[in-house]
C-alpha cells in the first residue's frame, strides 16, 4: 500500500448502521468450516453487518458464514454473531443467496472487539451450459470470458471426474467500474515468494459452476481455464505487456500470486488452474495501518466506513472498512 489518505466523509453516515443492527440469534448448520483450526488457536469476536444487491437493496435470507458459525440475513439484510471463535488474525465472511453469486469478503481480526462486514452481492446471469468432455466457452458483455477445455470439470465435494452437463456462471468488472472493491474480498496476498503483499487490482472474473444435481464443481487437477481480463480504458495506453495472475483463497483469506496475464490488446489472457475468484493487477509491499477514528470530543466512531486512496486522490486502494465497536481500524 503506497502513500494512501483516508477520506472519511461517509462517517456521520455509516454510523446509522449501528441502529439497523439485527438481533437474530446465531444459527449452526451443517456445512463444512472453510479452513480448520483447533479451539486453542482461535480468539472471541462479535460480528455484525448488512447485506445487500448491487442497487443497495437488502438481501433478505442470505446464509452467512464466518468461521463454523452459520446464520441468515433479516428482512432488512443485517445479520449479527454474539461471541463467535475465529482465527486470530485474519476474518472471513462468506455469503450466499438465491440468485446471487457467492461472494466473500476478508477482515482483520480484533479479539475481544466487535466487527462490522457489508458486502453487496452480484446478481447470477443467465449463464450457458456445455457438456464436461467436449468443453465450452463463456464470453461476456464486456468481451471477458473464461474458456473450459475438455474433461477438465471435478465434484468440489470429493474431487471426482464430473462427467454431465455443466452451467456456468460468470461475471467480470474492471477497477474503474462502481462497485468494483464491493465484489473484491480484499487486496491483501502472498506472491511467489511468499512474501506478504498489497495488491493493486485492474480487472477480476468471477465464476461459478455446478453439475446436474446443483452441486458445486471446479477445475480438476492439472487442468486449467483459460480467462480473459478486461483493460480499464483509462489505463490501455500505459499497460505493460505482462501482468501478475492472483487468485483469492478463501482458506487463508488471501489472494495467492498464480503466474502471468499477457496483454492481448484491450484484455489479459491467463491460464486459471483454480476455481475461485480471479484478478490481475500488480503488487508492492504490505504496509498495514492502524487507526483509531473519534470526534472532536474524543468518542469513538463505532462502525465508521473507511475508504484509503492513492496519494493524489485519484485511485482506490482496496475495498472499503468499517471501524469496530471502539472506533479501532486495522488493515
Amino acid at each position: 500500500m503506497s502513500n494512501p489518505i483516508i477520506r472519511t466523509g461517509w462517517i456521520v453516515l455509516c454510523c446509522a448502521f449501528l441502529l439497523n443492527a439485527c438481533t437474530k440469534p446465531d444459527q449452526q448448520a451443517d456445512l463444512p468450516p472453510v479452513g480448520k483450526s483447533t479451539e486453542t488457536e482461535l480468539v472471541t469476536i462479535s460480528l455484525q453487518g448488512r447485506i445487500t444487491d448491487q442497487q443497495a437493496a437488502p438481501v433478505a435470507g442470505a446464509v452467512v458464514r464466518s468461521g463454523n458459525h452459520v446464520t441468515t440475513t433479516d428482512i432488512n439484510g443485517n445479520y449479527r454473531f454474539s461471541s463467535i471463535r475465529v482465527k486470530p488474525n485474519s476474518g472471513l465472511v462468506e455469503v450466499s443467496g438465491n440468485g446471487f453469486f457467492r461472494e466473500y469478503k476478508g477482515f482483520e481480526v480484533m479479539p475481544e472487539t466487535e466487527h462490522y462486514v457489508r458486502m453487496q452481492l452480484e446478481p447470477l446471469n443467465s449463464g450457458i451450459r456445455f457438456a464436461s468432455v467436449s468443453g465450452g466457452s463463456f464470453t461476456l458483455p464486456s468481451g471477458s470470458g473464461v474458456e473450459f477445455g475438455p474433461d477438465a470439470m471435478a465434484e468440489a465435494a470429493n474431487g471426482q471426474q464430473y462427467a454431465g452437463t455443466v452451467q456456468a456462471y460468470a461475471f467480470s468488472k474492471d477497477a474503474d467500474e462502481p462497485g468494483f472493491y464491493g465484489v473484491i474480498p480484499g487486496s491483501k496476498g502472498r506472491d511467489l515468494q511468499n512474501k506478504s503483499v498489497s495488491i493493486q487490482f485492474i480487472s477480476a472474473v468471477v465464476t461459478e459452476l455446478t453439475g446436474e444435481a446443483g452441486q458445486q464443481l471446479q477445475l480438476k487437477t492439472g487442468k486449467a481455464a483459460t480467462v480473459r481480463f478486461p483493460i480499464p480504458a483509462t489505463r490501455q495506453t500505459n499497460m505493460a505487456g505482462a501482468i501478475s495472475l492472483w487468485y483469492y483463497d478463501p482458506i487463508s483469506t488471501e489472494w495467492k500470486e498464480e503466474g502471468q496475464g499477457y496483454r492481448e490488446g484491450k484484455f489479459y489472457i491467463a491460464m486459471g488452474p483454480q476455481f475461485s475468484t480471479w484478478a490481475v493487477g500488480t503488487s508492492l509491499p504490505a504496509s498495514p495501518l492502524k487507526a483509531s477514528v473519534t470526534d472532536i470530543t474524543g468518542e469513538a466512531f463505532s462502525f465508521a466506513r473507511i475508504q484509503l486512496y492513492t496519494a493524489d486522490g485519484k485511485q482506490l486502494l482496496g475495498s472499503p472498512v468499517h471501524t469496530n465497536n471502539k472506533g479501532d481500524l486495522l488493515m
